[in-house]
């Protein structure tokens, strides 16, 4: 009878181990260490760190090779990737058995955000490179990200203003029950909370200038930059994410998180960043072609206001659809109207 296949925990190696071995040769880390070893990160604008004192910092390739293989496989926090540099196997083989701490991660991501965006563009130009962006059909769909913040805790306009109210109204009481104490004692005190109210007093300020300023009526003292957008049915605090992705091999060559609580107006910026990251030639900008069968009119609608618009007339043998060249959306503006 064969015996059935266990571990052997004792058995020992006659030759140390490779890293190399570790991996696959087909595996996307082996394809993470070569781009990251290529990049001339100075260029880019990425941090070097310099200190003679304590124990040496952690090189900044080896935490770019960290990150890009967290944003490969999700994992976007940072104690989850400090777990993985000791579990996984492939990271394991792409750190060289070195597993940084959660601190670090985090620091080189805060101090490195707009140089890890040159490195996006990067690997966009090299997926053109290599063949895997065809620049045939692009497209670009968006959805909205829920903040880290509960609805229910957000502030409307209108109570910040009671609320700002309020505590004006208290802040006056206690400095005036303040003067009087001090003409009684030597000594100086704050009243209890006094430093709490002004606290909350210079957010509600802050709060308000921000909403006169993006002309909105809701702010959350968590999340200051999120703003109400209907998500799944329901309207929360939440983000704008739009991405374009090229149909050839699914790369995303554009992506972006806006503030903005609708679509309208993300075409034109999102064809101007995927024709900059992807390192198109710029051209004059010329208008969109207008099919011959179009028509402009003037319409009264039932409205006082007057629109344009364009109406196409049927066609009795509509040709067959062809895609649309991604080079007629990279080097063209939108027409007015």
């Amino acid at each position: 009878m064969a015996q059935p296949i266990a571990p052997d925990y004792g058995q020992q190696f006659l030759l140390p181990p490779a890293l190399e071995d570790w991996v696959p040769a087909d595996h996307p880390a082996r394809f993470l260490r070569e781009f990251v070893d290529q990049l001339d990160l100075p260029a880019l604008g990425f941090v070097l760190p310099s200190g003679s004192e304590g124990r040496p910092p952690y090189a900044p390739s080896l935490l770019l090779k960290i990150w890009l293989y967290g944003y490969f496989h999700r994992l976007r926090s940072t104690r989850k990737l400090e777990a993985a540099c000791r579990e996984r196997m492939a990271l394991l083989c792409l750190t060289g058995l070195i597993s940084p701490d959660h601190n670090s991660l985090w620091r080189f991501w805060h101090e490195n955000q707009k140089a890890l965006r040159q490195v996006f563009k990067q690997s966009a130009q090299l997926a053109v490179r290599t063949g895997a962006v065809g620049l045939v059909l692009q497209a670009l769909d968006g959805t909205k990200i829920e903040a880290a913040a509960s609805g229910y805790s957000g502030w409307s306009k209108e109570y910040m203003e009671k609320l700002l109210a309020a505590l004006d109204k208290a802040l006056d009481q206690a400095e005036l029950a303040l003067a009087q104490e001090n003409h009684e004692a030597d000594g100086y005190r704050l009243p209890a909370g006094l430093a709490e109210r002004q606290a909350l007093r210079e957010q509600v300020k802050a709060g308000l200038a921000q909403l006169a300023a993006d002309g909105r009526n809701h702010h959350h003292p968590v999340e200051p930059e999120g703003r109400r957008m209907k998500v799944g049915g329901s309207n929360r605090f939440a983000y704008n994410a739009q991405a374009v992705v090229d149909s050839q091999e699914g790369v995303i060559v554009a992506c972006e998180a806006s503030r903005q609580e609708t679509d309208a107006g993300q075409l034109a910026p999102m064809i101007e960043q995927a024709r900059e990251n992807l390192g198109w030639p710029g051209r004059p900008p010329r208008p969109w072609p207008i099919p011959a069968t179009a028509r402009a009119r003037i319409c009264k609608p039932r409205r006082k206001s007057n629109c344009r618009c364009w109406r196409r007339q049927p066609r009795a043998n509509p040709p067959a659809t062809t895609p649309t060249p991604a080079s007629v959306f990279l080097t063209t503006s939108p027409r007015t109207p």
